[in-house]
């Protein structure tokens, strides 16, 4: 059996949303090492870097990562190995792995890496897909559709609250009643502005 390129990679990520672009990661990463350590990155560190929890909590992203064959060893990617130089003196890696959307980023701490024996390798980014476009899909889908209702008499009032408490009330949010009575105009019916109708390409331009 030939030997492959490196004894031990290294191979960190957040892993949220496992996706087939993670697991092309970790293929590419295995199909180059003898030995592949994983990294997961904590709740805390995910925050830090990207201002937002990850969908999945750390225990169980990395008890997905820890379930995948090619995967040897899962470790926490907290502040303390975070930075590649701290991570190389824990776990003397030969290479480590990430997507070639960081190629230009690194210089320095691949120097750095060389220097000790050790080698950052670049695999091929899977652009189809990744973590930010699942999430921006998910909330894009989510997201209520603004509905403004013609009429904050008897019959809109009525439909503004049927909606509330129809199945429907989750696909649409009320944003408004449009009215040709002077009286009503920017007045609140059931909690919801008054607007008149010209204003409604104003209003979702501004929306």
């Amino acid at each position: 059996m030939q030997s492959k390129k490196y004894k031990k990679g290294y191979v960190p990520g957040v892993y949220d949303l496992f996706h087939v672009g993670h697991l092309n990661l970790i293929h590419g990463a295995k199909a180059q090492s003898e030995y592949l350590l994983a990294g997961v990155l904590s709740d805390e560190l995910v925050v830090h870097f990207k201002g937002k929890k990850p969908y999945i909590p750390f225990e169980e992203r990395i008890a997905i990562v820890e379930a995948l064959r090619e995967v040897n060893e899962v470790v926490r990617v907290d502040f303390s190995n975070t930075v590649k130089m701290d991570a190389w003196k824990l776990y003397h890696f030969d290479a480590y792995f990430s997507g070639d959307d960081h190629g230009n980023e690194w210089d320095k701490e691949k120097k750095a890496l060389q220097k000790v024996g050790s080698d950052i390798v670049f695999l091929p980014y899977t652009k189809s897909t990744s973590s930010t476009m699942i999430k921006e899909k998910i909330q894009k889908e989510n997201k209520r559709k603004r509905l403004y209702l013609f009429g904050a008499g008897r019959v809109g009032q009525r439909i503004r609250k049927d909606l509330e408490i129809s199945t429907e009330k989750n696909k649409w949010e009320v944003v408004g009643f449009l009215d040709n009575s002077p009286q009503k105009h920017l007045t609140r019916v059931l909690g919801v502005p008054v607007y008149k109708p010209e204003d409604l390409k104003t209003l979702e331009a501004e929306g």
